[in-house]
């Protein structure tokens, strides 16, 4: 029992990074080149690519990227 609680079994996960997005759900993401917000696809969580709380999205280029930006679009906007 001492072992578990020495090495961290007993720690509870974080998903603070799912709690945001749904899969596929939209999102606006900063395009750093152009400098504007655009719409994306939420495709999930970037574990080795980017910066902490990074994201796989997918533009309308149809190739994944990995913002170091994104927000959630909210049902006002998309009434919009």
């Amino acid at each position: 029992m001492w072992w578990d609680v020495v090495h961290g079994y007993f720690l509870t996960p974080n998903i603070s990074e799912y709690l945001d997005f749904g899969f596929y759900d939209w999102a606006w993401y900063w395009n750093v080149g152009d400098k504007t917000a655009r719409v994306g696809r939420w495709l999930g969580v970037s574990k080795n690519n980017g910066e902490h709380l990074s994201y796989w999205i997918l533009p309308i280029s149809r190739l994944p990227i990995v913002p170091s930006t994104v927000q959630s679009i909210t049902q006002e906007e998309m009434r919009d």
